[in-house]
């Protein structure tokens, strides 16, 4: 019984340290406009995606591949081979898909520049004459991908966040509880 009651506590102290960070990063990005303005972000570079590669990744007409910096796609874990399809990937895609495919996009860095597959780590806004759509806010916003974060690159996060919080854990597709993959499901060959 004591440990349950240990473990409680301790679940309750990490909701509240969670709640306070999202209170402090959704007060920090209320006060900033428009999308993505306020981030420490270098000039950008433009490009034109000829592929969505998946719920996170563009490949470019020009050969990059661009990963959304900061917001995280779901994924099946790797060497998946269920029947079912993981949830959220396709749902994902497709709607990075809409936003994305064909569009002339910026790329705008806040960080290390390329990960050790050599892709591009982006903030990545869609250009529509002099409009700007902020690709890794309507992703979170939608529920499609959560907010992450890595040392090296930090740019934007609070901004993310505060989207992340305003949809809350029940409006959050990716919040919802997903299967866990057995080792048994991950490594057959069916």
């Amino acid at each position: 019984m004591a440990s349950r009651y240990a473990q409680r506590k301790a679940n309750v102290s990490h909701a509240g340290a969670r709640i306070a960070l999202a209170l402090i990063a959704w007060c920090l990005g209320a006060c900033l406009s428009p999308a993505g303005a306020a981030c420490d972000l270098s000039d950008p570079e433009t490009g034109t995606v000829a592929t969505v590669v998946d719920g996170e990744t563009l490949q470019l007409s020009d050969g990059r591949i661009i990963r959304l910096i900061g917001a995280k796609a779901p994924s099946a874990p790797l060497g998946w081979r269920g029947e079912d399809p993981w949830p959220l990937v396709d749902e994902a895609k497709e709607a990075l898909s809409r936003l994305a495919s064909g569009a002339t996009v910026e790329l705008k860095f806040g960080g290390r520049r390329l990960d050790r597959h050599g892709h591009a780590l982006a903030q990545v806004f869609v250009v529509n004459g002099e409009t700007r759509l902020w690709l890794q806010e309507e992703l979170v916003a939608k529920g499609l991908a959560r907010v992450y974060s890595f040392p090296d690159n930090r740019a934007c996060v609070a901004e993310l966040l505060a989207r992340e919080t305003e949809r809350g854990p029940s409006g959050s597709a990716c919040g919802a509880r997903l299967p866990i993959a057995s080792k048994a499901q991950a490594t057959s060959t069916a």
